[in-house]
């Protein structure tokens, strides 16, 4: 202002001086600086104090201000004075639709004056006490609307308009009455203090700094560590038992790190004793109950009803112990079918009584009558229920003593023990195996199965009553269910007509085959045990075949293959002299391998016998602990013959075997030749033979042999790269502005900016950095500076590279302030004494990791020589800053940071950059 005027007398002097020479004189100079120095006063009391041309004036200040946000850094004395660099963003001018884009700066600010209108003063001007303003109010020197006595309040221009009272901004403190010594608890075991500044909302900042508690102590209201006592402890819990008449609450301290210590860790506990009131008891939770007793243990009393039990109530005395009974009886009822004896509520014990019964039935109208004793249960409201089960029932008698008859809703309920009424459905058990079940009803007589035979042997189950199920008493439905212990077979094998359990195997009569395919067949499993179920039966008989499964490595027609035959015995193969006989294509009539398998000089060393994963010893003829082995080229057949000593645990019922034959096997050592598969495409049998001398079982399956077992796939896949970036603080996903979510441009913001990296305000004290917090941030709120995050994925040969380029080459406001990137060609250090520079750098700390894969950091940006130092972000061409190591990556993630600092030359406002990053895959 006052150049401008001194400009402007210097015009009017030279303007008057070649009008009229003849003013040049002294004493004409000398009243020409007079009236210059009295005009210039003049103007500057009508300027300062004339209400009219200060109004629109001041008022078009005021608008201005409503569009800047103005911020102040915490190292500006109360004149605004400031040794770092400040900027301004305004609500018209900083929209910046570009991504990546950094701004720093800070804003100056604006006072209001009013003019002395009558002896007292208005608000806003000077004042040395309250009685010389219109208001009552002289708040720091200045006249105030109010009385201004708030925490972190001015009534000066300080970051405000002097004269109306304002909150202090945040970061600010000019009366220091915010101090970092103030404490106050943030949690038990944590507390917090004050930055030292104001948060600018009219109080002190209080969030900016937290630490734990010690070890051993807990944090008292005022924020002071204190040992731990009954006031300031971290509650943990109570440890009360139900029925006792004292009890403990523990409290603790905390365990250093910010938390209570765990619930094994006593180290500085506070135990207090908790005791019930009288009459009363401590339930769990230490809390009181008038109904539980002082642990007066089981019922063990019986009410003359015998469907009720009780016991004495005992209570709390005044002292914490428990008293002795207090003559209340504490009564509850039996449950039904229950009764009470020796104390106890007994389904063994029920309320007996003579019942008498008369039944009519038959064409006649026949009539049978009689009395018994009858067991009936409680009816779990006190009383026996007689009306309800007192009716006639009847048990199943004279089962044979290897058989057990039971209730299939439980599998245990003994029918013969326990008398039944009406349909109910019964399944034979042979000690814990099922054996059958159907449905049975009992009517007017106890139902005698002395003839019925039944069992279980080796894979096989067997039921069987004279003249055929229909006939069984008590029986309904004209047909039962078979339980078989199932093998690995997928088949179950009918004997329709045998007469006892030995009638049942391969050579039964109207022998016929099922399998789960069958709607009367399941597999079910119970106690371990898995069965084939098979309903619908009116026979006798069933057992299930030998299980065989051959895994064979190649079925292409005249192909050497491997064969892994697998199957279940049915019966044990434990003496000497039994046999089983593994047949391929029985009854062939080549030899040749045209319709049958060429043997193509197999040898014992090509055969493998297993019993449960065991090996068995082989030879030409069987031994003392030795099977033999006989090789039937011509038939193509194996027989194994079981070792001379054999007995009871050489090869027991339902093993496993298996029968290597080729390349697989491993004892003594690995084979050498295969079976050749037959010349003609077809379906060819393998039989399996087992015969211990009393019991034979068999089993078959066919393996199908095929023209080709061969196919040449061939296709191809796309090179694919995938890459994202994000802006945060935190590993998280965002997006670009516009996108479903976006990212924010700092920590502290909310505004949905997508790609921006906002480094703040910025210092030449200081280098300003990626992941710095508390920032004063353009926009008036303080955050933590975002980074940088990458996510790469190429299954490329020689995987894919990232190069960086910058619109400016520098963080540019205009041609004579910018901060340039580092200089080129390595890595360079950004100092914090105003070194003036900008740059890119991955630190030490920050994530770079791949699921497979590799990431490398190119050698000026990965901060080998310390994490001040930082690669250049150029202008005229893309700079490589990371690569995959010349392989295919999958998960790649990498967080980078932004590094500026500006010198003392770069002046207030915003500066900015727009960084472009480019992945490509590599071949």
């Amino acid at each position: 202002m006052f150049t401008r005027l001194r400009l402007k007398a210097r015009n009017i002097k030279w303007k008057l001086k070649n009008r009229f020479p003849w003013l040049d004189s002294d004493v004409l100079k000398t009243s020409m600086k007079i009236m210059i120095m009295l005009l210039l006063l003049l103007w500057l009391w009508i300027y300062l104090f004339d209400p009219i041309s200060s109004k629109d004036e001041d008022d078009d200040i005021l608008d201005k201000s409503e569009e800047t946000q103005f911020s102040r850094s915490s190292d500006e004395d109360e004149n605004g004075a400031s040794g770092g660099v400040k900027g301004v963003s305004t609500s018209d001018d900083q929209t910046d639709d570009q991504e990546d884009v950094v701004r720093v700066g800070s804003p100056g600010t604006t006072i209001y004056h009013s003019p002395e209108t009558d002896s007292t003063k208005n608000n806003g001007q000077s004042c040395s006490n309250s009685s010389e303003c219109t208001s009552g109010y002289c708040v720091d020197g200045f006249c105030c609307n109010i009385s201004c006595s708030g925490t972190c309040q001015r009534c000066d221009a300080y970051d405000g308009t002097a004269g109306i009272c304002h909150n202090v901004n945040d970061n600010h403190d000019p009366d220091s009455e915010c101090q970092y010594t103030s404490w106050s608890c943030n949690g038990q075991c944590q507390r917090k203090r004050g930055d030292g500044y104001c948060d600018g909302n009219g109080s002190c900042d209080t969030n900016d700094y937290v630490e734990s508690i010690p070890s051993g102590s807990t944090c008292t209201g005022n924020g002071v560590v204190s040992e731990v006592s009954p006031e300031y402890y971290c509650y943990y819990g109570e440890t009360c038992v139900s029925g006792n008449c004292t009890g403990t609450q523990w409290f603790t301290s905390c365990d250093g790190s910010g938390s209570c210590r765990s619930s094994d860790d006593q180290t500085d506990s506070y135990l207090q004793q908790v005791v019930a009131e009288e009459g009363y008891t401590l339930t769990d939770n230490c809390g009181t109950d008038n109904v539980l007793s002082c642990n007066y243990g089981e019922f063990s009393m019986c009410n003359d009803s015998l469907c009720q039990q009780g016991r004495e109530v005992m209570r709390c005395a005044a002292d914490g112990s428990c008293s002795f009974p207090t003559g209340e009886l504490d009564w509850r009822n039996c449950p039904p079918g229950t009764a009470c004896s020796s104390g106890q509520c007994e389904a063994e014990n029920v309320c007996n009584d003579t019942y008498s019964f008369s039944i009519a039935y038959g064409d006649d109208n026949y009539a049978r009558g009689g009395s018994f004793l009858c067991q009936a249960g409680c009816d779990g409201s006190g009383t026996c229920d007689y009306a309800t089960h007192c009716e006639q029932h009847f048990k199943v008698i004279n089962l044979a003593e290897n058989l057990d008859a039971v209730r299939t809703d439980s599998w245990i309920v003994d029918v013969g023990e326990n008398p039944q009424l009406g349909d109910v459905e019964i399944g034979v058990k042979e000690g814990d195996l099922r054996v059958a079940e159907f449905d049975v009803e009992f009517v007017d007589e106890d139902l005698n199965w002395e003839e019925l035979d039944a069992g279980v042997g080796e894979g096989k189950a067997f039921f069987h009553y004279p003249g055929g199920f229909s006939d069984l008493p008590g029986s309904r439905g004209g047909s039962y269910s078979l339980y078989v212990r199932k093998g690995l077979g997928d088949q179950v094998a009918i004997c329709p007509n045998a007469q006892s359990v030995e009638d049942v195997g391969p050579d039964c009569e109207g022998l016929f085959y099922v399998d789960e395919l069958n709607p009367n067949v399941e597999v079910v499993m119970d106690g371990g045990v898995e069965y084939w179920k098979v309903s619908g039966l009116t026979g006798t008989g069933a057992f299930s075949l030998v299980g065989i499964k051959d895994t064979m490595t190649r079925l292409q027609v005249s192909t050497a293959s491997n064969h892994d035959i697998q199957f279940t015995t049915t019966y044990a193969i434990n003496s000497s002299g039994d046999t089983i006989t593994v047949d391929f294509v029985p009854n062939q009539t080549t030899t040749d391998g045209t319709n049958d398998f060429d043997f193509n000089g197999i040898g014992i060393d090509d055969i493998d016998l297993e019993d449960d994963g065991a090996d068995k010893t082989l030879a030409a003829s069987a031994g003392s602990g030795v099977w033999g082995v006989n090789i039937d080229s011509t038939n193509d057949v194996i027989t194994f013959t079981a070792p001379t000593d054999a007995g009871a645990t050489e090869i027991a019922s339902n093993s496993v075997v298996h029968i290597k034959i080729g390349t697989n096997t491993d004892t003594p050592s690995q084979g050498d030749t295969l079976i050749i598969n037959p010349d003609n495409v077809g379906e060819y049998d393998t039989q399996i033979t087992l015969d211990n001398g009393t019991d034979i079982d068999f089993g078959e399956l066919s393996v199908p042999i095929i023209d080709d077992d061969t196919v040449n796939v061939t296709g191809y896949v796309d090179t694919v790269l995938s890459f994202d970036i994000d802006t945060a603080t935190t590993d998280v996903d965002c997006d670009a502005a516009g996108g479903t979510s976006p990212c924010d441009s700092h920590s502290g913001a909310s505004d949905d900016a997508g790609y921006v990296v906002d480094l703040g305000e910025m210092l030449i004290t200081e280098v300003r950095n990626s992941g710095d917090t508390g920032i004063l941030h353009a926009d008036g709120l303080t955050g933590t500076v975002n980074s940088i995050w990458m996510d790469i994925e190429t299954n490329a040969d020689s995987g894919g590279v990232v190069t960086v380029i910058s619109a400016n080459q520098a963080l540019y406001k205009d041609a004579s302030n910018e901060i340039p990137s580092v200089p080129s060609g390595s890595e360079y250090q950004i100092t914090g004494t105003g070194s003036g520079y900008y740059g890119l750098n991955h630190p030490s700390g920050f994530v770079s990791t791949a699921t497979s894969g590799f990431l490398n950091i190119h050698g000026d940006c990965d901060c080998t020589s310390g994490d001040d130092y930082y690669c250049d972000l150029p202008q005229s061409a893309p700079v490589e800053i990371l690569n995959t190591n010349g392989n295919p990556v999958q998960g790649g993630r990498v967080q980078w940071a932004i590094g500026a600092s500006p010198d003392i030359e770069d002046g207030t406002g915003t500066y900015t950059d727009q960084l472009t990053f480019i992945a490509t895959s590599t071949f």
